[in-house]
């Protein structure tokens, strides 16, 4: 009775404790409750220069502005004064409804608001994106009644619906960002269950406990890819490899907007550089020029714009093209000049052009003509491998990573390779320990280099660790025929997945991948198990490296059949010639540019011995120059073992493994590394300094242990000597 008492007040506090945590799940994401400042709207206008403007007098009336919020948040509004200085009169704001409800009045004395400056007036109610609203203007007890500027209909902004005052929109900001409310939910779910399994009986306490402990590593450690909060130099990689990512931002981009290759040939690869009258796109960020004598692209000077110079813009710029701007206006282009990285367009108009009144050029459309549109972007396509990530990322976009940007695929990425790290450690504990495993997630949650690649969606980082994983089951799995398998199939999966997002790394993965099956061989022999037990130790390790490699010619395969427009042979000779010789070794100079020579002249020990010097911390808190010490030391512990005659021969074949999974990359693919410095050092985090941290803890727990042995054995020594010599006395 007592049990059952004890199991009902149990489930009563999991349940208040769930209805609690979902509603600050709902709170903090779909209420978006918490917001922070205030932020003009991006389309304000500021035209306090402007000499043929009018202005609205508040002695005559109420000034009233109809608008309605096209954003969030709407936080409040600025307004512009023409008054005298020292005015002590009031002025009167009153926010209402369509149907004259009023839901605000603030009364501001006139003195707090200087004389053609924008004011910021705060809003305290809730305004609804799209719902109308009036805002009434007006002043009382003033010597001298001020005015507000009006302006054209082409500068208004675009809340404002009726009344042509100058007026602005501000709007706060959420303060967590939708991947943080994404992981803050994930994380009370994981706190949750973690309560649940401390309430729940003994039967599925262990199945709680686990989901508890593997939710709470994978938050950390997806956390920690998304903002960089565990490491010291985030700096060095908040923009990480935004170049390479962009080529899968490119296609998704041309996804939403309808954009095509100018080759239909090149329409089957998967990956492509977006570019258009801004410029070819390395980074999300790409602005038209603005200086002493542009604006937006707009010369300030003369009816002039300014795009970047690259084949697409130099194609429809041509004089004789015909330009309509958003607003509508039309504009013959009468001549254009190439000037450093800009296309000079000059068009035949009486009149300057501007952004506030033409719209932003990226609304502009290029005509011939006869009036046929003509395209204003296109994609530059990648052809180094198939690129499977584009194709993947493209069909889970939505259509507004323009505009929103790419971080909840970012966040996709991030988690995928923390679910994959925490599995990897989940199977390493089960088959070493847990100081091993523990090493293993440590230097991947804490490494700068692991942190930068986890959530780029061209590299794909955990896509690297899948054939790990594969090889893992299948060493664990051994003496199972269906755990043997389905190794093989995954093994077989991940390779060619791998494979298919691209070759970098390729050795260094596939190395790894069978790693532990080469030491389960290598112990058999060393422990002369079995015959039958070696023999099948070595053939679960032979058949997935044979998986492996078939993963890796099968994705070869699919990249020719791509390159060489449905011939495999002729795209076979285009890989090796175009792609395989370019970062190895062999490649004829005659048949590359000049920029390549220095990468294929480089000798392969100059290119090794470049990764032992580190740009950056190891992992947090660890100083790069201590990279060489990390790498000798396990090998000193090493040898102290064999001289005590307590060899460590399993830690010493991963020890050697690793290192040579590590540097095989380095030499095999000289070029590669000679030029990628920048991004090569992370080769040394897939399982070297992993397993380096383990050897060098477990000796630094053996010193301590024999220490605390040694102080023990000699404290009994003495009391024994004590108790003799008192039985003497």
């Amino acid at each position: 009775m007592e049990k059952r008492v004890l199991s009902n007040k149990n489930n009563s506090i999991i349940l208040m404790i769930g209805i609690l945590f979902a509603l600050i799940i709902v709170i903090v994401g779909p209420l978006d409750y918490f917001t922070h400042g205030f932020y003009d709207s991006e389309d304000y206008y500021d035209l306090m220069q402007e000499e043929n403007r009018d202005v609205l007098s508040l002695d005559s009336g109420k000034c009233v502005v109809r608008f309605s919020p096209i954003k969030d948040h709407l936080a409040g509004i600025e307004i512009c004064l023409i008054k005298e200085e020292n005015d002590q009169g009031n002025l009167n704001i009153i926010t209402c409804d369509t149907s004259e409800i009023v839901i605000e009045q603030q009364v501001i004395p006139l003195q707090k608001i200087k004389n053609g400056e924008w004011y910021k007036i705060y809003l305290e109610k809730d305004y609804r994106v799209g719902t109308e609203y009036y805002l009434i203007f007006s002043a009382e007890n003033c010597i001298s009644v001020p005015a507000m500027p009006e302006v054209d209909d082409a500068y208004l902004p675009k809340e404002s619906h009726y009344g042509n005052v100058m007026i602005r929109y501000a709007y706060a900001e959420s303060t967590f960002s939708i991947t943080d409310k994404i992981l803050l939910s994930l994380l009370l779910v994981s706190v949750w269950i973690g309560i649940v399994s401390e309430l729940i009986g003994d039967q599925k306490r262990k199945v709680f406990q686990t989901m508890f402990v593997f939710g709470i590593l994978v938050i950390l450690a997806s956390w920690n890819y998304m903002n960089y909060s565990l490491l010291s130099e985030d700096e060095n990689f908040k923009d990480f490899e935004d170049f390479s990512e962009m080529l899968v931002v490119g296609k998704i981009w041309a996804k939403a907007d309808g954009t095509e290759c100018p080759d239909e040939v090149d329409r089957a690869y998967n990956l492509a550089r977006y570019e258009d009258l801004r410029g070819v796109y390395e980074s999300e960020s790409l602005e038209y020029i603005t200086d002493e004598q542009w604006q937006d692209g707009y010369n300030l000077s003369a009816p002039v714009i300014a795009i970047d110079a690259n084949r697409l813009t130099y194609s429809i710029s041509t004089p004789g093209n015909i330009i309509r701007f958003g607003n509508g206006e039309e504009y013959l282009i009468s001549d254009r000049v190439l000037d450093g990285n800009f296309i000079l367009v000059f068009l035949d108009a009486d009149h300057l052009l501007d952004r506030a009144i033409n719209g932003s050029l990226d609304e502009a459309i290029f005509y011939t003509p006869d009036y046929q549109v003509l395209p204003t972007s296109q994609l530059d396509v990648y052809r180094s491998h198939f690129g499977l990530q584009g194709k993947i990322f493209t069909m889970l976009s939505i259509g507004n990573e323009r505009e929103h940007g790419i971080a909840l695929l970012n966040l996709i990425c991030a988690i995928m390779t923390a679910i994959v790290f925490v599995v990897l450690t989940f199977l390493l504990k089960q088959k070493y320990n847990t100081l091993f495993a523990g090493c293993f997630y440590i230097t991947w949650l804490l490494s700068p280099w692991i942190s930068g690649f986890a959530r780029n969606l061209y590299w794909v980082e955990f896509t690297w660790f899948l054939p790990m994983l594969a090889g893992l089951i299948c060493s664990i799995k051994t003496d199972s025929k269906k755990g043997r398998i389905i190794g093989y199939i995954f093994m077989y999966i991940s390779v060619w997945i791998r494979s298919l997002c691209g070759y970098e790394y390729i050795s260094t993965v596939m190395m790894s991948a069978v790693a532990f099956l080469a030491v389960d061989v290598f112990m058999g022999v060393i422990r002369k198990e079995e015959k039958g037990s070696c023999i099948r130790k070595f053939r679960v390790f032979m058949i997935a490296c044979f998986m492996a490699l078939l993963g890796f010619v099968t994705a070869i395969v699919m990249h020719s059949v791509v390159k060489g427009n449905g011939d495999i042979g002729n795209g076979m000779m285009r890989i090796l010639q175009e792609d395989v010789m370019r970062r190895t070794n062999g490649a004829d100079l005659n048949a590359f540019d000049s920029s390549y020579w220095p990468s294929m002249n480089a000798s392969i020990w100059e290119v090794f011995c470049k990764y032992f010097h580190f740009k950056t911390e190891i992992i947090t808190g660890i100083p790069g120059s201590l990279f060489p010490v990390i790498c000798i030391l396990p090998i000193a512990i090493l040898l102290c073992g064999y001289w005590r005659k307590r060899p460590d021969h399993e830690m010493t074949f991963l020890y050697v493994w690793y290192f040579l999974a590590s540097v095989s990359w380095y030499c095999l693919a000289k070029s590669h590394s000679y030029v990628h410095v920048h991004l090569n050092y992370v080769l040394w985090y897939i399982a070297f300094i992993p397993v380096c941290f383990y050897i060098i803890c477990r000796g630094l727990i053996y010193i301590i242990k024999n220490s605390a042995r040694t102080d023990c054995t000699k404290g009994k020594k003495d009391q024994i000597s004590y108790m003799e010599n008192e039985l003497h006395n």
